[in-house]
Parts: structure tokens; C-alpha cells; sequence
């Protein structure tokens, strides 16, 4: 017969089983109006876990699935006798050429033409930065283009659109 140890008898109170067989192990003695007073305690919050739950499993299952399509532009100077190899020619007036075509596509007129030949999705094309945001590096003739859509044709047309507005430009 377990025995009520020498603490106040409330929820969480412990007790040494006088059995031989038990070792000495204490086991909790709460009672069931113990555990629905607690319940009943803590209801509102046990509520408002399962309504934050439910609203983000709902959330998420409603989302619509993006899919992106990305790819490096690399500016290159045409082949000369001074500079046979393209990549070995990079200069600060390929950045400048990038940054400028890269500020073309993202203007308004470039993103309705892009609209008016079939994009669907969103897109962006920027410089590759080298290092953050505080301390900017853009030191390579790099422009990430990325399209987003809500299906993968959609996202690869886009894409597919931004490119060669790209390369009608150089």
C-alpha cells in the first residue's frame, strides 16, 4: 500500500511504496480530479496551441508551390590578339555593362515586354555580390537571373524570355 510522504499532499506529491518488490521508487500520486483540475487551468492555453497548430498546418496546405528557374549570365569581352582567352579580359566596364543591363531588365518597360511575349512569373536579375550587403563586392561581370512561377513551364518561359531580352541588349 503506497504511503503520502511528508509534503502537503497536493498535485505532484510523492510516495514510497511499501511493497518489497519496489526498491524504494517514488510514483506521483495525482488523481483524476487533480489532472482535470490542471486541465481546466490550463485549457485557454491548450486551445490557443491547437487553434496557432491548425492555422498553420491550413496555411501551409494552401500555399501555392513555387518553382524558380536560376542561372549565372557571365559578361565576357570578345576574343582579341591582346586577350585570346575571353575570361582572362574581365574589366571594370564589364561590371559597369552588366549593372546597366541588369538595371534595364528590371525597369518597367523590360518587364512589359517580357508580359507581352508570355512571362508569367515573376523574375529578378541582379550583379553577384562577392561578399554582404554592408560591404558590397560585385569585382566579377556576374548577373543571377531568377524566375519564379507557379509551374515549372511558366518559371522556364519566364526565364527563357529575361536571357534573351539579355542578350538582345548586348
Amino acid at each position: 500500500m503506497p504511503l503520502r510522504g511528508s509534503d502537503s499532499g497536493g498535485p505532484g506529491a510523492t510516495a514510497t511504496a511499501a511493497a518489497s518488490g519496489s526498491g524504494g521508487r517514488q510514483a506521483l500520486l495525482v488523481s483524476l480530479q487533480e489532472m482535470a483540475a490542471l486541465v481546466r487551468r490550463h485549457i485557454a492555453a491548450i486551445l490557443i496551441v491547437v487553434a496557432i497548430a491548425a492555422w498553420a498546418g491550413y496555411s501551409l496546405h494552401r500555399a501555392p508551390t513555387q518553382y524558380q528557374d536560376s542561372g549565372t549570365v557571365v559578361f565576357t569581352a570578345p576574343t582579341s590578339t591582346d586577350y585570346p582567352n575571353p575570361f582572362a579580359s574581365l574589366s571594370d566596364t564589364l561590371i559597369d555593362a552588366g549593372g546597366t543591363i541588369a538595371l534595364y531588365a528590371m525597369s518597367p518597360q523590360a518587364q512589359q515586354q517580357i508580359r507581352q511575349e508570355g512571362g508569367a512569373g515573376s523574375y529578378d536579375v541582379e550583379l553577384v555580390n562577392s561578399y554582404n550587403l554592408e560591404y558590397p563586392d560585385f569585382s566579377d561581370p556576374y548577373v543571377t537571373v531568377t524566375a519564379t512561377a507557379v509551374g515549372p513551364a511558366q518559371a522556364q518561359r519566364t526565364f527563357n524570355l529575361v536571357n534573351r531580352l539579355l542578350a538582345t541588349e548586348l
